[in-house]
């Protein structure tokens, strides 16, 4: 993840770990250590500042009800 040549290439690496998974897991233990401390290590590089704002989703056709997350009155998940 710190080599400059592989940046362009993160999002696809840590989609394709994650499309591995079955159920939520991967199918060793060692696949499930490797792939717990590779998503470790790109959340803290990546995913390092807290998520601000609001989130809103809504059914196709805007029909109602239209939910609201807002992120600043949640506490923050460590």
């Amino acid at each position: 993840m710190d080599r400059p040549g592989w940046q362009r290439d993160i999002p696809r690496l840590v989609r394709g770990v994650m499309a591995r998974q079955q159920e939520g897991r991967w199918n060793t233990t060692p696949a499930n250590v490797w792939g717990v401390l590779m998503l470790d290590k790109f959340a803290r590089k990546f995913e390092a500042e807290p998520v601000t704002g609001e989130t809103r989703a809504q059914l196709a056709g805007g029909v109602p009800p239209t939910l609201t997350f807002d992120w600043a009155k949640t506490a923050a998940l460590d």
